[in-house]
């Protein structure tokens, strides 16, 4: 797989990685029950036009809607996550269609702004002044 898989470590360029992927895989494990608060790099891989496939976890699946904005597999389940980039390599098309509505939400609903307002909310409820 070394042909076709990169793990290329610390990067200073992480759109210019975006935006060479074929697919961008968010492999969140269930274990010890870890989930995904609002998982930023799927964020940045969505907004960068990457076909995305991420684990069915919190968080991932708040982001990913399955065969919409990208796909989604069972945490730990290889032969799942297989299936997923399958779809995307059996049609492009497909592919294409699922990262246009993945850009498009990104920047209607996670724009910079819209994320901030957001957080200033939840900080406001928390310290009592909203």
């Amino acid at each position: 797989m070394t042909d076709r898989v990169q793990m290329p470590g610390d990067i200073s360029n992480v759109n210019g990685l975006l935006n060479a992927c074929d697919t961008f895989v968010l492999p969140t494990s269930m274990f010890g029950g870890h989930e995904e608060g609002c998982p930023v790099a799927l964020l940045e891989a969505m907004a960068a036009g990457a076909p995305c496939i991420a684990s069915n976890v919190a968080g991932s699946r708040d982001l990913i809607i399955p065969d919409d904005t990208g796909l989604i597999f069972t945490p730990g389940d290889e032969d799942d996550l297989a299936v997923c980039i399958k779809k995307y390599q059996a049609d492009g098309g497909y592919a294409e269609k699922l990262v246009s509505k993945a850009v498009q939400v990104v920047h209607e609903k996670h724009s910079l702004e819209a994320e901030a307002e957001r957080f200033a909310r939840v900080y406001k409820k928390m310290t009592g002044i909203a």
